[in-house]
């Protein structure tokens, strides 16, 4: 053990790892428990150095069951530490998976994006799970892989139903009506869109309500339901206009130029693209 700690210091994380694995072996076939924790430990931190998260979450993991199983205190405390750096790495990676997202840089997005979902699902946190599902999915469907897309919000949609978390289960919903709306099936858009304005109204998710008004908005206007489509709209950009959200601004100002341009308002339609261009 220590001569592997000792390339590990020094930056052999080959040797490191060669040195662990026979630790590891002589550990288990003298039934020492202890040294089997250590050698797992040592693992884990070789693979964190050399970023394989799966192999470090799953040797950490290992490691923090038995120093607990000996009431090894401080030996827990240690990989449960660790533990704690992994879930913070798929926080990151869900984070800037989803910026990359929404700069369109697809494939960027995609791998951390995985990732994050991968390191999420190793220790079984369902919420990291489902959200790097809504993320993915909004993804696939911007890319026209609408099976993949409709296949991801489902499975975050289960999930986040399984924890209770209502505020996920509306992200969920709104998503799987946006994918819907893409391909066309506004009644089931609609049906979406209305099940998340009326989940995001009981926890007062404020954001979330106009995001599912301004769908709602979207679909009427693909339905030529242009009274609803309307009032819809102006819900929308007023809320947005409170929040200060440009983007919400300029989506609802676009849509309600639609709108006028279809009904031969063209003094109105002019108007509401010039607040769309300022916004």
């Amino acid at each position: 053990m220590a001569i592997g700690r000792t390339h590990y210091v020094h930056g052999r994380s080959r040797e490191a790892a060669h040195h662990f694995t026979k630790s590891l072996e002589i550990a288990r076939q003298t039934k020492n428990d202890l040294g089997v924790a250590e050698a797992v430990y040592g693992l884990a931190d070789v693979a964190r150095g050399e970023i394989d998260s799966s192999k470090a979450e799953s040797f950490y993991t290992e490691a923090h069951a038995i120093f607990s199983q000996l009431g090894y205190q401080l030996g827990a405390a240690r990989a449960a530490e660790q533990l704690g750096r992994i879930f913070r790495l798929g926080n990151s990676c869900l984070a800037l998976g989803a910026l990359y997202r929404l700069q369109h840089k697809q494939s960027e997005a995609e791998s951390l994006l995985n990732r994050a979902r991968d390191i999420f699902g190793l220790v079984d946190q369902r919420r990291g799970v489902a959200n790097a599902n809504i993320q993915l999915g909004r993804l696939h469907g911007s890319q026209g892989h609408y099976a993949k897309a409709e296949e991801l919000l489902v499975e975050a949609r289960e999930l986040y139903e399984q924890i209770g978390d209502q505020l996920g289960l509306a992200n969920a919903m709104c998503g799987l009506g946006e994918a819907y709306y893409v391909r066309a099936e506004y009644e089931t858009s609609e049906a979406f869109f209305t099940q998340t304005r009326d989940i995001s109204a009981l926890v007062k998710d404020h954001l979330g309500i106009v995001h599912s008004v301004l769908g709602l908005g979207n679909v009427h206007l693909k339905q030529e339901k242009y009274t609803e489509a309307e009032s819809c709209y102006i819900d929308a950009q007023s809320t947005y206009n409170r929040m200060g959200n440009r983007l919400g601004i300029a989506e609802s100002s676009r849509g309600l130029s639609q709108i006028y341009y279809r009904q031969g308002f063209c003094h109105k339609a002019e108007s509401a693209l010039i607040e769309c261009r300022d916004a």
